[in-house]
């Protein structure tokens, strides 16, 4: 006769029931330095700004740190102002700037690519 079991109950601290998760995708230099397409980011609360937003992930994900006063954030496929409210829910992106604005990071590839150049 199988028995039944009761759910486990979670026990967590009050502190981290209250946090919210944000799922942010991230591009090109992002994804990169991250080494992941997505992360997530703690807050107390949601809403948030976009700009409350960022400056947790600064504090959450270092690596990204020097990267994010240039992003662009896109809140449900459309970029958005700093003081945009954002829920937990949205679909949200990290987009760094494409050409111009952070200036040129030299990588890996792109040093192997001036390596195999030939001068004229």
């Amino acid at each position: 006769m199988a028995s039944c079991s009761s759910p486990t109950v979670s026990t967590a601290p009050e502190s981290d029931i209250s946090d919210v998760e944000f799922s942010i995708l991230l591009f090109a230099a992002l994804k990169d330095a991250a080494r992941s397409a997505d992360i997530v980011v703690r807050a107390k609360q949601s809403p948030i700004t976009a700009r409350e937003l960022l400056e947790l992930c600064a504090q959450q994900h270092f690596v990204l740190a020097r990267w994010l006063p240039h992003v662009r954030v896109a809140v449900n496929q459309e970029y958005v102002a700093l003081e945009k409210t954002i829920e937990a829910g949205d679909e949200i992106a990290f987009l760094p700037p494409v050409a111009g604005g952070a200036g040129f990071i030299p990588t890996r590839s792109s040093t192997l690519m001036a390596r195999s150049t030939p001068c004229p």
